[in-house]
């Protein structure tokens, strides 16, 4: 019931066309010292969803997201297929480096389809490009929520559509420290933002 998939303290390490439904934490997950980590052509289904807690959780939210970069270095992520999860979709994050996220499918999520978010030490050399993601809360959320900086991101040849906030979000969550050297070009975004929220609010702020 905790998650999927996690790897630890490792390196070279492939997880090909697996798939993974119904986990309270990440549907395939790797931390901090681990690097040379490719998670490929897998599907993730339903992750972080409260009600498979094996006790009452206590958290105010289900832990990290359907696939957690939280960290490694040298990294692909692609051709996977993310879907009906109850927070963010793929996240690079805390201090990830040299990744690469690309070709996934992500939509119908509650929140963001793809995310970038420094923690703990410098976050930088992420590089997300061919996605598509559609019918989440914001596309795409670029963040600095904790960490020095995130640096040296580039995102381009995306398609972003028809997702209830913003197509690209550059978030002012948490201490919101810089971003820097960004590139953002070549991504089509089509009908994000048009204003419905998990509430129903029709002026959603997002």
């Amino acid at each position: 019931h905790q998650g999927g998939i996690n790897i630890v303290n490792s390196s070279h390490i492939n997880i090909i066309n697996c798939m993974i439904e119904n986990t309270l934490c990440p549907g395939i997950a790797a931390w901090q010292g681990c690097s040379y980590i490719n998670v490929l052509g897998n599907t993730v289904i339903n992750a972080n969803d409260m009600d498979m807690s094996w006790d009452p959780y206590t958290g105010s939210e289900a832990p990290h997201e359907a696939i957690s970069m939280a960290g490694p270095h040298y990294f692909e992520v692609a051709w996977n297929h993310v879907y009906d999860c109850q927070k963010e979709g793929i996240d690079c994050k805390e201090t990830c480096a040299h990744g690469n996220v690309h070709h996934n499918y992500v939509h119908n999520l509650k929140r963001q389809g793809l995310y970038v978010d420094g923690w703990f030490g410098q976050l930088e050399d992420i590089e997300m490009h061919h996605n598509v993601v559609h019918d989440c809360e914001a596309g795409i959320a670029v963040s600095s929520e904790d960490g020095p900086n995130s640096r040296n991101i580039s995102i381009h040849h995306n398609l972003i559509f028809n997702n209830r906030a913003t197509g690209l979000f550059f978030s002012r969550w948490g201490a919101d420290n810089p971003r820097e050297n960004m590139e953002v070009y070549n991504n089509t975004f089509y009908r994000n933002g048009y204003g419905w929220s998990q509430s129903g609010d029709p002026d959603y702020w997002l």
